[in-house]
């Protein structure tokens, strides 16, 4: 718990060196401060402290700390790696939460970030069920309306390719080295197969991820749809570390990541992974929703 939240705290802390002048102040309450420190965070509370909840047991039960869980100006509680919640821990940490509730007095705005929690039916009942699980462990009603899921956007600007276009491909030898680049990478049409049969797949125009399938089933999907024999996508993948070499190793005009510099034919595990991997989250949240919780 504390190596999550001190990762949290360098996050937190270079996102605020970006804010000139911010006054924002960030504290840990983990039990690895010194008496000095928790004595200075008891006085002088910041505006985000982050702690575990073991300690905030701790903190609602010891008079120095007051101030720290006790406060008007207590307004929101947010919870990482919500998933984790469950069963006997899930049953003590949302006591905690009520008992923090009651303590401060003030009623709570609660976020909860996770991996995903559901996988199971359409994109409505996966946020339904998230809620609920929400709500029960927030002692609050979270609305489906208010769970936010990933955005995905595709990497690769080529269109679903035709299986002509990807017989070709596949027929073809590796680009020449002019042409292996990052502009000639995201228009090639067997990245395009690639990301959106192994990686993505549209949900009612909503990108999600696939369900993972082995190399070999992928192989099979290609050498199908192509007429040509697995042997020959086999080659192929091991032709998968020649690539872009060092042409590749550009920033995605989207997103300020390095992309990974790997083979043109990317059909190999580890290729696809890296294609998957170039696929990154957008989320924009409706601060609307968040006042829900305080009608």
């Amino acid at each position: 718990m504390n190596a999550l939240i001190n990762s949290q705290t360098g996050e937190l802390e270079k996102f605020l060196s970006n804010v000139p002048d911010s006054p924002i102040r960030i504290g840990q309450y983990t039990g690895q401060e010194s008496t000095e420190q928790k004595i200075e965070l008891q006085n002088n509370p910041p505006h985000i402290l982050l702690t575990n909840y073991v300690m905030l047991e701790l903190m609602l039960s010891r008079n120095m700390e007051d101030k720290l869980v006790a406060s008007p100006d207590l307004k929101f509680l947010v919870l990482d790696e919500l998933h984790t919640y469950r069963g006997r821990q899930g049953a003590d940490v949302s006591l905690l939460i009520r008992k923090l509730r009651q303590r401060c007095g003030q009623n709570l705005v609660c976020i909860g970030t996770s991996a995903t929690m559901s996988t199971e039916g359409d994109r409505l009942q996966r946020k339904a069920t998230v809620a609920d699980v929400a709500s029960k462990l927030f002692g609050t009603e979270i609305k489906p309306e208010q769970v936010i899921d990933e955005t995905l956007v595709r990497s690769i600007d080529h269109p679903e390719p035709s299986p002509q276009e990807l017989t070709e491909a596949l027929d073809q030898d590796l680009p020449p080295e002019s042409e292996q680049n990052l502009e000639g990478f995201r228009n090639h049409p067997l990245a395009a197969w690639i990301e959106m049969n192994l990686g993505l797949q549209d949900e009612d125009g909503h990108l999600v991820r696939r369900v993972p399938i082995s190399l070999k089933d992928g192989a099979k999907q290609l050498a199908q749809i192509t007429d040509r024999s697995a042997e020959l996508v086999q080659q192929r993948q091991s032709r998968a570390e020649v690539g872009c070499r060092g042409h590749c190793r550009q920033t995605h005009p989207a997103f300020p990541i390095p992309v990974n510099p790997k083979g043109w034919f990317l059909v190999s595990l580890e290729a696809i992974e890296e294609v998957i991997e170039k696929i990154r989250k957008e989320q924009s949240i409706n601060f609307d929703t968040i006042q829900s919780q305080q009608v």
